[in-house]
């Protein structure tokens, strides 16, 4: 979990270093937020009736599957030269909707992976591993971007959700 969440924060300072590159607008790089929240906001609610009805652990893979390749997309747009403040609200956008969608079921994945004696202890290191994330993931995204760009940004974080995907596989 904390290489995905590493490669997230990655990605997160990829986006606000392209969209300050392509406009000045800071209307354009608040609307990035509210692209990724939004629908967070809106299939919350959906997305734990889903993860209480089926598979989680498929749940998740597809999930994480949409992620990559969003995250694959805005890749090959930036490395194409398509890139625009458009994409990268719609690459926000489905990024929030892939969080959305498996937030309850990486949730609850850790009482299905731990004796109940330990999941205290489980959500304790998932909790160290984003804060960890959150301190480092910005900070190693900024060296990325300043040595490779923002494509190698963007491809790292598609990386981290394939390396989700076959952990869960193999689970």
């Amino acid at each position: 979990s904390i290489f995905s969440y590493v490669g997230s924060f990655i990605e997160e300072i990829g986006h606000g270093w392209l969209m300050v590159t392509l406009t000045k607008s800071p209307l354009l790089v608040a609307l990035m937020t509210t692209a990724a929240t939004v629908p967070a906001f809106a299939l919350m609610v959906p997305a734990g009736l889903l993860a209480d009805r089926f598979d989680r652990r498929k749940l998740l893979m597809a999930s994480q599957a949409l992620a990559a390749a969003v995250a694959l997309v805005l890749a090959a747009a930036t490395a194409g030269g398509l890139v625009s403040p458009g994409v990268i609200l719609l690459a926000c956008a489905g990024l929030g909707v892939a969080g959305a969608m498996s937030a309850p079921s990486w949730h609850t994945l850790v009482t299905e992976l731990v004796p109940r004696e330990a999941t205290a202890e489980a959500v304790a290191y998932n909790s160290i591993a984003f804060n960890l994330a959150r301190a480092v993931g910005p900070a190693i995204g900024g060296l990325i971007l300043g040595a490779l760009g923002p494509v190698w940004a963007f491809s790292i974080n598609a990386l981290s959700f394939f390396a989700i995907i076959e952990v869960l596989r193999r689970y």
